[in-house]
């Protein structure tokens, strides 16, 4: 099963890089990735089960929001070749927030995982994620 893992510190308390994280319908964070997000069924922003569509192309779908451990799991659920449907299929993210020991900074995981016959989505995936850490570090820097 290919996975991949990317993750950055950012200067910035736990609850402050959560609130900008957790809600599912904006990405606004992320300028450099997600030109355009479209909201698909309509339930409340974090809400089991909300859809969204990433830059017309990418319906994803959120499987898990925890408050108290300040992580969000999702799916893409479809797109372009590397990842669509026929070449990938259970793909998930999740992406996890960990108070570092002084409490002024935060440690920012993504990890994702899928089924595939081949390696194709790993770079492009990888280079997705390393964009959003990116932005998330300009963001607090």
């Amino acid at each position: 099963m290919p996975s991949t893992y990317q993750f950055t510190t950012v200067n910035a308390p736990i609850e402050e890089v959560w609130q900008v994280i957790k809600p599912f319908y904006r990405l606004d964070w992320a300028p450099d990735v997600v030109s355009s997000i479209e909201v698909l069924n309509h339930l409340p922003d974090g809400a089991i089960g909300a859809k969204r569509l990433i830059n017309g192309v990418f319906p994803e779908t959120l499987k898990e929001i925890n408050e108290d451990k300040f992580i969000i799991r999702y799916s893409i659920d479809d797109g372009p070749s590397p990842l669509s449907s026929q070449d990938v299929s259970n793909y998930h993210d999740i992406i996890a927030l960990h108070r570092t020991e002084n409490g002024n900074a935060t440690k920012i995981e993504w990890s994702s995982s899928w089924i595939a016959d081949n390696n194709d989505a790993m770079e492009f995936v990888e280079g997705i994620y390393k964009v959003f850490l990116a932005s998330l570090d300009r963001r607090f820097a």
